[in-house]
């Protein structure tokens, strides 16, 4: 018999634990990301005002933001969900390191087609890993497969 879609892509999962991790997922992601990226790199975005929106024309897009992070989020524990092994925050954290490496070096390879400085460069790989370990962590922690 053939397997309906949701099925393949859900069938899997524990909707429960799926959803509580999703949720703490997005609230760490927003929060982590404002914090960074609005007060502590905010001097090296100063340093480049050409290349970003004005502070009100952002806070006029702050709804195509919170939609992108529930994307990441989502997407980030669904692709957990599909290979957890419940070896605890430790798996988490190998998959937020491993996730980071792909999300680090997306926003670095930016210094090839956006004038801004090395410095930046730099940070925009390194802060994936602030962000997508504590949330792989937090993803091992809350989510168990079903039983």
């Amino acid at each position: 018999m053939l397997k309906t879609c949701c099925e393949t892509w859900l069938g899997h999962l524990n909707i429960k634990r799926f959803m509580a991790a999703y949720a703490a997922v997005f609230v760490w992601i927003v929060v982590a990301e404002m914090y960074l990226h609005g007060t502590c790199l905010k001097p090296l975005y100063e340093q480049t005002p050409q290349l970003w929106r004005t502070v009100e024309d952002m806070q006029n897009q702050f709804v195509w933001m919170l939609l992108g992070y529930l994307i990441i989020a989502k997407t980030f524990v669904y692709i957990y969900t599909r290979g957890v092994e419940s070896k605890g925050w430790r798996e988490g954290a190998r998959y937020g390191f491993l996730m980071s490496w792909i999300f680090g070096s997306f926003m670095a390879m930016s210094y090839v087609w956006m004038p801004i400085s090395e410095r930046l460069a730099v940070y925009w790989f390194i802060l994936p890993f602030v962000v997508f370990i504590p949330a792989g962590i937090l993803t091992a922690l809350i989510y168990k497969p079903k039983a």
